[in-house]
């Protein structure tokens, strides 16, 4: 899949995550990093659900941490990693 392809589902995720939060995600660039925006615990959990109910994946406890995988580049490459397993 291309780039930009993960680019704009990890968008469509990120605001659907963040709706009460009013964040603009057209704003929202591949190295930013998502803490910059305010997003929460909670917030984060409903990303991830998002993200693997949308690539149909399962990630393991170790393999993801918003301290790591903050922006939407370092989540793409966790993503084909664990797509890959």
């Amino acid at each position: 899949m291309p780039f930009e392809k993960y680019i704009d589902i990890l968008s469509g995720l990120f605001e659907e995550a963040t709706i009460e939060k009013n964040i603009d995600v057209k704003n929202v660039q591949p190295d930013d990093d998502l803490k910059s925006f305010g997003i929460n615990s909670v917030t984060c959990v409903k990303f991830i659900i998002l993200i693997e109910e949308e690539f149909d994946i399962e990630f393991e406890i170790e393999d993801i941490s918003f301290k790591e995988h903050n922006t939407f580049r370092k989540i793409i490459e966790i993503i084909k990693e664990v797509s890959d397993r």
